[in-house]
């Protein structure tokens, strides 16, 4: 272990030295033993200061200074040979030591300083030694860990035992994986208070979490006091250059000293293993879950041969009850439809909110058949429970996804109960079909939208598209068209509340009154009128599950799509609100609108 001033004051050569001041820092670590005057600008940190007090200040002041600027150079000790130039080690020397626990040890003026010298750093060469061999044996009882290890609290727990302090290990978003305390009934390695988001917001500032993300080895993080958390050594754990975790060893009774460095270096690459280790295997169980569940969602679980066997060891009963689930993540314009992946990026970011839900499924004891459609994570739910309770449940399980990826766009929609394993197949599409009605954030169960599965069962699939053409096509078509259709969607919003959508908008009073007025005009119609409202309504609900005006108008001779539109295992054409798009009426807008301007000239003929 490093030598302390503790330590070293054991030694037989220092047998007649006594500590004076300072005595609450005898844990700080010797790394070599210098001689006053003139060292100041040559420290590095955990010297021994031998002095006799030539050429130090007189006066109250300066003394003070000298011992404050020691301390801030991580200074071990002072000893002072007393009797030729100090009678006795003055008080101001011994009240600013004190206060910031530096050492300051007396000895008598007889001592030899050579001899000190000799001795103590003889004592630190062979503390190193034994740092040097200790560390190969954290280095040996840690590898064979890793391959011994079931979880990464197996890692903490061992060298936690190894260097007798307190072990931590959290994911790249400071979310705790594992711990083990010291001694090990003692109280949580890291605690609540230090993974507040008060601590990390300090730390932060500090500036220690950037420097921390960016370091390749073990970096030393002074305590905070006031806050009650502990000195700490922090490592990054990467894999293939890429930040996984960090792992953590805090301060307890001992200071923290370079062994406990090396093994946190040790550690990390042991735990990095073990991680990648984990990913592979969840990745090989991921295809075949994945696999499993694309066949449940298509519904040819039945004409695969084994499959009913295979989905009893995947712990799924193919005579239950289920719901299929849907965590998407969402569009720029928070949509919750059904896309492919924009890139890399978007892959990760699909991932992380899959081990977020894998986690708390898992913590609320549904089982963790995840597979993926584009954007979506398809997730299973056993109806063991009323209706009532499993819905509670569903609300937990989205409350903590968000909580764990707060900062990740995404939207859970969820279909009906249905039977057995066919069943499942209905449900993924009726759980389709409430993300691409659904608005933004939230839980969308597809019982709850009644209007658009009421407009789903509606056999007319044109008179939908008309309904559209002739309320938002007309707007859309107009000049400014796509800021008069956000200003009719706000106005239905808000109950046809005028100043309510203004508010809504940032825009100014008289400002809504001219688009109102607009709007009126093109549709010849005023907003007051009870069944132009009713219309509006529906126009809206209705594009939640309609194609985009552009698709149809690319295959102008292509019959409507049958209702529901969304098929287990289909797509549906994606819904593009581009401003393009949306100024872009079609055939059978401009044909609308020709019909109305005939009619109303001839209203004006005699």
């Amino acid at each position: 272990m490093a030598l302390t001033v503790r330590d070293i004051l054991q030694l037989d050569a220092l047998r007649n030295v006594q500590v004076v001041a300072g005595s609450g820092g005898l844990g700080r670590q010797v790394r070599w033993v210098h001689i006053w005057p003139e060292v100041l600008p040559w420290f590095h940190g955990g010297e021994l200061l031998l002095t006799t007090g030539h050429s130090w200040p007189e006066g109250a002041r300066d003394q003070r200074r000298i011992i404050r600027e020691l301390d801030q150079a991580r200074l071990a000790a002072i000893l002072f040979a007393t009797g030729r130039f100090f009678p006795s080690i003055p008080r101001p020397i011994l009240a600013a030591a004190e206060r910031a626990r530096l050492p300051i040890l007396e000895a008598p003026s007889d001592i030899a300083f050579a001899e000190l010298t000799e001795v103590i750093n003889r004592e630190i060469i062979r503390s190193q030694y034994e740092v040097i061999e200790q560390s190969e044996q954290i280095h040996k009882a840690l590898t064979a860990s890793a391959l011994e290890a079931k979880e990464l609290a197996d890692i903490c727990q061992v060298l936690s035992g190894l260097i007798r302090k307190h072990v931590a290990i959290e994911d790249a978003e400071f979310r705790l994986l594992a711990e083990a305390p010291w001694p090990p009934e003692g109280s949580p390695a890291i605690g609540p208070e230090a993974r507040s988001a008060r601590v990390l917001d300090v730390l932060r500032r500090r500036g220690a979490l950037a420097s921390l993300g960016m370091a390749r080895g073990a970096v030393r993080i002074s305590g905070l006091k006031a806050l009650g958390v502990r000195n700490r050594i922090a490592c990054p754990i990467r894999i293939a250059g890429d930040l996984v975790g960090y792992l953590w060893v805090l301060e307890g009774e001992e200071t923290l000293t370079d062994l406990d460095v090396r093994a946190a270096e040790h550690g990390a690459v042991v735990a990095a293993l073990h991680i990648l280790r984990q990913q592979s295997v969840a990745s090989v169980e991921a295809r075949v879950q994945n696999s499993f569940v694309q066949a449940l969602i298509q519904g040819e679980l039945d004409r695969v041969a084994g499959q009913e066997e295979r989905a009893r060891l995947l712990g799924f009963d193919p005579e239950a009850r289920y719901v299929t689930g849907l965590l998407a993540l969402l569009g720029k314009a928070g949509e919750g439809r059904k896309r492919a992946l924009a890139g890399l990026e978007e892959f990760h970011l699909r991932e992380r909110l899959a081990r977020a839900l894998r986690v708390h499924l898992a913590k609320l004891g549904f089982p963790a058949l995840l597979g993926y459609v584009m954007n979506q994570v398809v997730f299973l739910l056993p109806v063991e429970v009323p209706a009532e309770v499993l819905r509670e449940k569903v609300a937990t399980l989205w409350q903590r996804v968000k909580a764990s990826e707060a900062h990740l766009p995404c939207a859970m929609g969820l279909g009906g109960i249905h039977p057995r394993a066919a069943g499942v197949a209905a449900s993924y599409a009726e759980s389709d079909s409430a993300l691409a009605a659904s608005d933004g954030e939230g839980v969308f169960w597809y019982e709850d939208l009644l209007v658009v599965r009421l407009l789903r069962s509606v056999g007319d699939g044109r008179a939908l598209i008309d309904l559209r053409t002739r309320t938002l096509g007309r707007l859309r078509g107009a000049p400014r068209g796509a800021m008069l259709a956000e200003t009719l969607v706000t106005l239905v919003r808000h109950g046809f509340n005028q100043r309510a959508a203004a508010r809504a908008m940032h825009a100014h009073w008289n400002t809504m009154r001219h688009r109102i007025a607009r709007i009126e005009t093109i549709l010849e119609r005023p907003l007051s009128d009870p069944q132009l409202r009713l219309q509006l309504q529906l126009a809206l609900e209705a594009e939640r599950i309609l194609p985009s005006p552009a698709a149809r108008q690319s295959l102008p001779g292509a019959p409507l799509p049958e209702f529901p539109l969304s098929v287990p295992g289909g797509s549906r054409p994606a819904e593009d609100r581009s401003p393009a798009a949306d100024g872009e009426a079609g055939t059978s807008d401009r044909a609308a609108r020709s019909g109305v301007a005939h009619q109303a000239s001839a209203r004006k003929k005699p």
